[in-house]
């Protein structure tokens, strides 16, 4: 059996696609249609109260902390935007090393500041800065998965149970979203 490499890229893209989508799929599963059939106020604040990891996502992708404020923690956003800041001041830094140059002519000399810059410095810097807002998107993203599983427990709704599920046959590939029906 041959597997070709585009088969590979399209389950894997099923497969993300899949877990970015398990957050509003699972409102039409059978789980919460129970939920809402018996619990539905509780279910209708949670849908109120609840808070979107893409919004979490790319508020933090765009301004450092804001992703957490928004998820409710914004002092997990603090360690993450100041390794980001420290990789920015690197760069700056970097970019302007002080050289000294002196001149003599006519006998007359004259010390001259040449700034220069340090591409392994800006380098690291920028790598810094990259690895702190990388680490800033996963944690907000975590807060708001934490939050949302917090709001969960307190009023009660076990939605977040639903996880992807991908199987191969030789037939093709299954891609679904497992919900438990009870607990």
């Amino acid at each position: 059996m041959r597997i070709h490499a585009s088969s590979i890229l399209t389950c894997v893209i099923l497969v993300m696609a899949t877990c970015l989508l398990t957050g509003t799929l699972f409102l039409h599963s059978p789980v919460a249609v129970l939920a809402q059939e018996s619990n539905s106020d509780a279910f209708a604040r949670y849908q109120l109260e609840k808070k979107d990891e893409l919004t979490a996502f790319l508020l933090e992708a765009f301004v450092p902390i804001v992703g957490h404020a928004y998820a409710g923690d914004v002092n997990a956003g603090l360690i993450p935007a100041g390794v980001s800041a420290a990789g920015i001041v690197a760069m700056i830094v970097g970019g302007r090393i002080p050289t000294t140059a002196r001149s003599c002519f006519l006998g007359e000399c004259v010390e001259t500041t040449v700034y220069s810059a340090n591409p392994t410095v800006i380098t690291l810097g920028l790598l810094v800065y990259l690895g702190g807002r990388t680490w800033g998107v996963i944690s907000a993203l975590d807060t708001v998965r934490r939050f949302n599983q917090d709001l969960e427990r307190r009023l009660g709704i076990p939605i977040s149970d639903a996880s992807p599920i991908l199987r191969y046959s030789p037939q093709g590939v299954t891609v679904g979203i497992s919900v438990p029906l009870g607990k």
